[in-house]
């Protein structure tokens, strides 16, 4: 690392130590992606929840799957020990690779569609 920040090219420090230029590019992504200020453990703001109230609101989508964001607000605002939005329960949530699943009410249908939607019906279909 020291003789790429002393501008050395990849392929120069692969010849001096034995590598292919590849793997001296791959570990100095890897090093500049660690060492970045963006992933620093302590940057920017501080979380407004723990881990363990983050596995709640989690451990909530899971058993109601079909729950809002805000109705997981109002289920684990009690337990928690700072009021939470439902933005930050969303957020959460796509951290954890979840999503307040809602189902869809009525079909999003333009006035064109949904008037032939309507003359369909009439006719005897669905």
């Amino acid at each position: 690392m020291v003789m790429m920040e002393a501008r050395w090219s990849a392929r120069r420090v692969a010849r001096q130590l034995g590598l292919t230029d590849c793997v001296v590019r791959r570990c100095w992504d890897q090093w500049i992606r660690k060492m970045s200020f963006t992933q620093r453990p302590d940057s920017g703001r501080s979380r407004q929840t723990s881990r363990r109230e983050d596995h709640y609101i989690e451990r909530n989508a899971h058993v109601q799957p079909n729950a809002s964001s805000t109705a997981i607000q109002a289920q684990v605002a009690p337990s928690l020990r700072a009021p939470v939005s439902s933005r930050i329960i969303r957020r959460r949530l796509a951290e954890g690779h979840l999503g307040s699943r809602r189902p869809l009410r009525v079909l999003p249908l333009k006035p064109p569609h949904g008037r032939l939607r309507l003359e369909y019906c009439h006719v005897g279909g669905n």
